[in-house]
């Protein structure tokens, strides 16, 4: 398991941090994405102009408002549309939470894999902030470079030293 390697130091709590961050992330991807095929958009949208400046619920300046004047601008004008949205979210969370659960047991072809999946997802971030021009596609992309970072320094400790 990851949390057993004792003697790796701060690589290695920033590698077990940045899992259960992206785990974390996952379930988040999957309830998102399980509200966006259950509920009609047209309902997301109404409670979410609720709780919009104007409704007066929460600081117009704050990061929770920005988060959800973002998802309503994307709802509003994705010609994906939120079926999509739904998709994407389901399968970045779902192949994120295997990957993740094989790492938390240790398995070492789950290294390689989580660093293919990381790559995948740079990839498509950089190609999708190319139309949107969003900051967060720039911060999680940044935690990706990191999290792929982490997981190849811990790949290559847990493969011991090469011989040779």
């Amino acid at each position: 398991m990851i949390t057993d390697n004792k003697g790796q130091g701060v690589l290695h709590k920033a590698f077990v941090l940045g899992v259960l961050l992206k785990g974390l992330n996952a379930v988040l991807q999957i309830t998102g994405g399980c509200v966006l095929l259950l509920v009609p958009p047209v309902k997301i949208l109404n409670c979410l102009t609720r709780l919009m400046p104007g409704g007066y619920l929460l600081d117009p300046d704050s990061l929770p408002v920005k988060i959800l004047l973002d998802f309503r601008s994307y709802c509003a004008t994705a010609t994906e549309g939120p079926l999509f949205l739904a998709v994407y979210l389901l399968s970045h969370g779902v192949m994120k939470g295997i990957v993740i659960a094989f790492l938390l047991r240790g398995l070492r072809w789950a290294y390689p894999a989580m660093g293919l999946l990381l790559i995948l997802f740079i990839l498509y971030q950089i190609y999708r902030y190319s139309f949107t021009h969003s900051v967060w596609l720039i911060w999680l992309t940044v935690f990706d470079l990191v999290l792929l970072f982490l997981t190849w320094m811990e790949y290559r400790h847990m493969r011991g030293p090469r011989s040779g």
